[in-house]
């Protein structure tokens, strides 16, 4: 999935959900950035060790921060590798972090 996430429309977003003036919605925005970025790693991590059931977690945590920045296409993907991870079930996890990883890239680097 090429769909990335734009930061101004997500700012729109937050300003009518929640009422956020500018600095508000950057600091949402910044340390929302950090726990994906940081759920991704970790979910990379447990992953790369065969720990599902800490993907499940890691997953579940990423698709919460997702929700409350109502990014929830990309909520759902998290919720996929949650679910399937959680019952021990194949998918594809790696190419599914990619994709979130790629899809939120723009989004992760306000973060930093």
């Amino acid at each position: 999935m090429s769909d990335s996430v734009d930061l101004v429309l997500l700012k729109a977003c937050l300003k009518e959900k929640y009422n956020l003036r500018e600095p508000q919605q950057e600091k949402l925005i910044k340390v929302s950035a950090q726990s994906i970025k940081e759920s991704l790693d970790n979910a990379e991590e447990a992953l790369a060790e065969r720990d599902l059931q800490a993907l499940s977690e890691y997953a579940h945590k990423l698709k919460g921060t997702l929700l409350i920045m109502s990014l929830d296409t990309w909520a759902d993907k998290a919720d996929e590798i949650h679910s399937a991870a959680e019952r021990g079930s194949k998918l594809n996890y790696a190419t599914l972090l990619r994709e979130i990883r790629g899809g939120l890239k723009m989004l992760c680097e306000q973060g930093e």
